[in-house]
C-alpha cells in the first residue's frame, strides 16, 4: 500500500478504512490465501497500531500524522471479518488494542495498549465475539492474567501467546489452563529471519513442553 497505493493511506503507515478501494486490495490478497491454503482461520493481526505511543509514533509515523481513530479500527475490523465469515472462515487477531493498564492494573503495562480514546473496552465491546482473540503477554511476571479471564466472560474464545521468557510461558499457561482457555500458542518473531535456530528450537521445546503439561487433552 504504501508504495504502490498511496493514495489509499490514512498516515505513513496504515491504510484507509474509509476508502472502499482498500478493501478491492485486501479481499484479493484474503481470496489469494484462502484458494492456497483453504485455512479455517485466518489471523488479521492489528496489534500495535501505528502511534499507539510516543515511540510507535516517532518510528511509524511522519510529523504531524496521528493514529487510526478507534471508530475506523473497528470498521476495519468489521469488514474483514464479515467477508471471511462469508468465505467460512474464522477471524483470529491479536487482542492489545482491546485491553488497557488502567482495566487491569495488576498484569505489566506496556503490553496492554488500549489507551487511546475509543480502545480498550469500548473498542471491544464493538467487536463479533465469534472473533478469536490471541491475548500476548511476553514478559509478565505475575501468576494472574485477568485480561484473559475477562475477554473470555464476554462472549470472545481466548488464545494465550507468549515469547521467551519461560516464567511467563509457565505462569500464563497455567492460568489459561485452569480458566479454561481456547489454548496456548507460542511466537518466534523475528528470531526466525534472523536465523536465530538456537532460540527459535528452545521457545518451540520449552512452550510446547508446558503447554501439552496444561492442556493434556489438546490435539
Amino acid at each position: 500500500f504504501q508504495k504502490n497505493f498511496p493514495d489509499l493511506m490514512f498516515n505513513h503507515s496504515t491504510y484507509d478504512p474509509k476508502n472502499n478501494r482498500v478493501y478491492e486490495k485486501v479481499f484479493l490478497l484474503l481470496d489469494e490465501v484462502i484458494e492456497l491454503l483453504q485455512p479455517k482461520a485466518i489471523h488479521i493481526g492489528h496489534d500495535e497500531v501505528a502511534g499507539y505511543n510516543s515511540h510507535s509514533k516517532k518510528k511509524w509515523l511522519l510529523v504531524g500524522e496521528s493514529m487510526l481513530p478507534a471508530e475506523l479500527f473497528v470498521r476495519d475490523v468489521l469488514n474483514i471479518h464479515g467477508y471471511l465469515k462469508k468465505r467460512g472462515v474464522e477471524t483470529w487477531m491479536w487482542g492489545d488494542m482491546l485491553v488497557s493498564p488502567e482495566e487491569f492494573p495488576t498484569m505489566l503495562s506496556r503490553h496492554l495498549h488500549g489507551v487511546s480514546p475509543g480502545y480498550g473496552k469500548a473498542l471491544r465491546d464493538q467487536l463479533p465475539k465469534d472473533i478469536v482473540i490471541t491475548d500476548w503477554h511476553y514478559f509478565d511476571s505475575q501468576k494472574d492474567f485477568p485480561t484473559l479471564n475477562v475477554l473470555q466472560k464476554e462472549g470472545f474464545r481466548v488464545i494465550g501467546s507468549t515469547w521467551k521468557k519461560e516464567r511467563t510461558i509457565q505462569n500464563f499457561s497455567r492460568y489459561a489452563a485452569k480458566h479454561g482457555a481456547y489454548g496456548m500458542m507460542a511466537t518466534t518473531w523475528w528470531h526466525v529471519q534472523k536465523e536465530e535456530w538456537n532460540v527459535v528450537d528452545r521457545i518451540i521445546k520449552f512452550s510446547g513442553q508446558t503447554f501439552l503439561k496444561d492442556f493434556p487433552d489438546a490435539n
